[in-house]
């Protein structure tokens, strides 16, 4: 019988995913997880994209928020923008500083277990605590990367572009792999099954993983990179 998994995005977006599967004997099916909503920016924000130049680093939360931040400083600035050479980049995993990459950027630190320990990392490195820093993150993230941040003592401006929200769909079986790509996907999985313990999950990225254990899934693997070629590395031989 023909193995079967689960991508826990949109059929648009589980395209190359599904077909890196196929090609490796399995059956895929999309499993859109979330849904985004778009927020305008309230006065502080629409400040602060007009002030790049006034913070030292700008710390990305998801791949979402790097793509929604660049295009609104491209709708705000037109073909004129450019990154400011003084404003570095943190991303939160390993997939955000791809996203940061393809916009360009280069990102000058990249955690790879969550924000507090991407927090952590910045505050070994960066001794000025009077910094100013700017955070891009979805309204109902999680909290620790800010946190952390203020507690040492660094002015953090947040900018909330979106918020992710669960999306109903169909239940996989148990014992079918889900394919999770952030933590809000795994919080969304959670409410659709009844047994987590139940549905093995692989995870794209240590972030994702950890969230999806916290909930109760079995992770049975998680992917070094972002990229569907990377899949090879969870299947079975």
């Amino acid at each position: 019988m023909t193995p079967r998994a689960w991508i826990g995005r949109s059929a648009t977006a589980s395209a190359p995913w599904s077909e890196a599967l196929e090609q490796a004997g399995w059956e895929a099916s999309a499993l859109p997880l979330i849904r985004h909503r778009e927020f305008e920016l309230e006065e502080d924000g629409v400040a602060a994209l007009g002030a790049l130049d006034r913070f030292g680093w700008v710390f990305f939360a998801s791949a979402r928020g790097v793509r929604l931040l660049l295009r609104r400083l491209s709708e705000r600035h037109g073909a004129a923008f450019a990154w400011p050479p003084a404003l570095r980049a943190a991303a939160v995993g390993p997939a955000t500083a791809a996203a940061l990459r393809a916009a360009g950027v280069e990102p000058a630190l990249t955690g790879d277990s969550g924000g507090a320990k991407l927090a952590t990392a910045f505050l070994a490195a960066e001794p000025d605590p009077d910094q100013e820093l700017l955070l891009i993150a979805a309204s109902n993230g999680r909290p620790e990367l800010r946190q952390t941040l203020e507690a040492a003592g660094h002015p953090v401006t947040v900018i909330e572009l979106y918020e992710s929200l669960a999306c109903e769909g169909p239940q996989p079986a148990p014992g079918e792999p889900v394919l999770l790509f952030s933590p809000s996907g795994a919080r969304s999985l959670a409410l659709r099954v009844d047994d987590p313990a139940a549905h093995p999950v692989w995870a794209v990225g240590p972030t994702t993983a950890a969230a999806a254990r916290s909930l109760g899934f079995a992770v049975a693997g998680a992917l070094s990179r972002p990229e569907p070629a990377a899949l090879h590395e969870l299947l079975p031989s």
